[in-house]
Formats: structure tokens, sequence, C-alpha cells
């Protein structure tokens, strides 16, 4: 029989297999479908810190071709997960992975610290906690982008939905192919200095408490946290909030009015 264990990150995995968060609960529900002794570990369900209810209104929606969910990362929080999910998780057998999303630094680096004093084997961070439509990686305003995906559910014919030519599976096209290593490039470093740069995050977090919070995509930038992200890059000036410089305009309205 061949030998399928994994040596990863200094951790012996028996394979390299892995229970994907968000498709395998926490483990122990499949316990008795599958020996989970075999499996290289298991990533339980996304988790924030403080957990979060999720989305309402419809969650599941079936189409020809599949799944769609809207779920909204509901979840019952680190602490929760540490007490209750995380002792029936080591009763697996296999390595034990934490799934975790934030809504702040200061959210993602306190939970990285209660899962680390917790002894979990590996923490897998969550980068985009508000999904593909208003995560942290959106480039474009949310709004629209929610629309344009709500018209291509409702009229994007089956036929489309894959990539010709449709008899051949192993099809791959040209665009999709690399012809060297994919190398590692920061994407959003805000300062090479590990000091200056949190000096900077706390910026970002006054100014961003200043705003309305509307992620209305007026200023250019996807969402407001963005927005005074810019602010403290340099980029843009806190006053080229659209919603500021309407109540600036309203404010100079009044005094003009007063004075006359």
């Amino acid at each position: 029989m061949s030998d399928l264990h994994v040596d990863f990150l200094g951790k012996r995995l028996a394979g390299p297999v892995v229970g994907a968060s968000g498709t395998f609960g926490f483990g122990p529900e499949y316990a008795d479908i599958e020996d989970l002794r075999l499996l290289g570990g298991i990533s339980g369900k996304g988790l924030t810190l403080h957990g979060q209810p999720g989305n309402s209104g419809e969650r599941l929606y079936e189409t020809p071709s599949g799944l769609m969910n809207s779920i909204g990362l509901q979840n019952p929080g680190v602490q929760h997960f540490i007490d209750h999910e995380l002792p029936a998780m080591r009763q697996c057998g296999t390595t034990v992975w934490a799934n975790l999303g934030g809504h702040t630094i200061e959210e993602n680096v306190q939970g990285v610290e209660m899962l680390c004093a917790s002894g979990v084997d590996f923490i897998e961070l969550n980068a985009c906690d508000g999904g593909c439509v208003g995560g942290v990686a959106t480039v474009e305003n949310p709004y629209i982008a929610r629309v344009r995906l709500q018209a291509l559910r409702r009229y994007l014919p089956v036929s489309e939905n894959r990539i010709p030519p449709y008899g051949d599976a192993s099809f791959v096209p040209d665009g999709f192919l690399y012809d060297s290593l994919i190398q590692y490039r920061p994407a959003s470093t805000l300062d090479a200095d590990m000091e200056r740069a949190l000096e900077k995050m706390s910026r970002i977090e006054e100014i961003y408490a200043t705003l309305p919070e509307l992620d209305c995509g007026f200023c250019g930038a996807p969402t407001c946290r963005a927005f005074a992200e810019d602010v403290v890059r340099g980029e843009c000036r806190p006053e080229e909030c659209i919603v500021r410089m309407r109540e600036r305009v309203q404010r100079m309205q009044q005094e003009e009015r007063e004075r006359s």
C-alpha cells in the first residue's frame, strides 16, 4: 500500500486531503461515514472573534448547474469553538485546522492569539470574510456587483457556464497557464516598518469611525474602510468623501443664510 503521509509546516499529516472549511462541519458529523484518521486534517467551519448569526432571508438557491449560497459566515465565535467544538475535533484522530475571519485587523490578531493558545494545529485565515461581494478584495462598488451577479443568475444560459470546447474536459485556456513560478508579492503593505504600519492601522480605524459606513463607492473606493486606508496612504483627502462633502456644503449654505 502506498504511503500517503505528508510533512507540512513541521506536522506529519496522514494524507494530502483535508476536509475543507465550510464543507465538513467541525468533523465529528462525518465520523460515522468515514474513518477521519485517514484525512490529513479537518478545517472547521469559518469563525469570527465574536460570532455572528449570518444572513437573513433565503440562504440557498438551486440552479440548473449547481447550488448558490449566501450563508453570511454564521458561526458561534472563537471562544465557543474552543470550549465546545475543539474538544470533539481533537477526538477525530487527525490534525485540527481553525478557519478564522475578522472585520478588523484587531479582531484577527485577537482571534489568532486565542486559537494559538488553544493548541490547534493550523490556522487558516479567511481573507474575505464578507464574501466576494463586499469583502476586502472587492474592486468594484458592492451594490453594482450584487446587481450584476443577480442578473447573471437570472439570465445566463447554463451552456455559457462552461469553458469551450465543451466535450474536452482536459482543455485549459492558454491564459490560465503560467510558464514560471508565481512570485509572492505583498498586496497591501502599509509600511516596511512594523511599528509605523501599526500606527497607520490605528489611524485607519480613527478615520473610518468618522465616515458614514455607507460603502456607496462615489469616492472611487469600494468601501469606506478602503477609503480610510487611501487617506492614510496619502492617495486622497478625507474631504473627498461625498457624504462629508455634502454636509460641508450644507453647513456653508446655513452659515450664508444666517449672515443674510
